[in-house]
């Protein structure tokens, strides 16, 4: 081989190398990323909570002194519930804006036993009902604000909506004859107010205390009386204009658990 074809020989393996180098230094360096934990920043939550669901207000009351179960007075538009303490369930979903303030809806439905003995006690005659609990449920809306502080967060709310609740069918008996009022509607505006404290166990999962405070202006739109003399005859007497007030408070004291995402 000739001395000229060993030089160009030599020259092509250098551009090769110096080309080959040249790439190398031009690519970029490729660095391992980590996508950063965002354990602290769930921002969707649901909630499931149980526990007590206390009676207050009217809805609490046993007097019938100038009510509407005063048989004694001129009748009045005012109810008294006669409810005692029973089950709350409550389903909460939530947003948490940036801040730690966000907005909740709230779905609570409670179950109270109507106390038909002090009832007939208080109207001085015996008397039944064709369901002995109410049926109430809340309809909720508002915003709540979040506090961490180590494994707990501490919430607030204050949300407004609407409740209803069914007031039980009553029949009182005045000796040969019996008496059934049945009342229609039954709903309102409606607020809470909460409080709760949650421990995380994870960034997804955690258990709450809650303790809310529920008021509504609970307004029936008529009503009806079923007058009965057994083997005689029935008569049916109907007020569908006059309206009826229950104002009703109900305490909630829940347990549950709570779903991050």
């Amino acid at each position: 081989m000739t001395t000229n074809k060993k030089i160009i020989m030599l020259l092509f393996a250098a551009l090769n190398i110096a080309a080959a180098t040249a790439q190398d230094y031009a690519r970029p360096v490729t660095e391992s990323y980590t996508e950063p934990n965002n354990s602290e920043d769930k921002r969707f939550c649901i909630s499931l909570s149980v526990g007590a669901a206390i009676p207050l207000s009217k809805f609490a009351s046993t007097s019938v002194k100038g009510t509407f179960w005063d048989f004694h007075s001129i009748d009045s538009t005012h109810l008294e519930g006669f409810a005692k303490t029973g089950v709350n369930f409550t389903l909460t979903g939530s947003y948490l804006f940036p801040g730690n303030f966000g907005i909740m809806v709230m779905y609570a439905t409670n179950s109270n036993a109507f106390d038909i003995y002090t009832f007939s006690a208080s109207v001085g005659l015996p008397s039944s009902s064709n369901s002995e609990l109410y049926s109430e449920n809340e309809y909720l809306i508002g915003p709540f604000a979040v506090f961490p502080q180590g494994n707990f967060r501490f919430t607030f709310n204050a949300l407004v909506g609407l409740a209803s609740i069914a007031y039980p069918e009553i029949t009182c008996n005045a000796h040969d004859t019996t008496y059934t009022y049945d009342f229609q509607g039954g709903s309102g505006f409606a607020y809470n107010l909460g409080a709760g404290a949650e421990y995380n166990f994870s960034k997804w999962f955690a258990a709450s205390i809650n303790i809310n405070y529920m008021n509504a202006s609970i307004q029936y739109n008529g009503f009806s009386i079923t007058r009965n003399i057994p083997g005689y005859y029935t008569a049916y007497y109907s007020s569908p204009t006059d309206v009826l007030s229950l104002p009703t408070g109900i305490l909630k004291i829940t347990a549950g658990v709570v779903l991050r995402f």
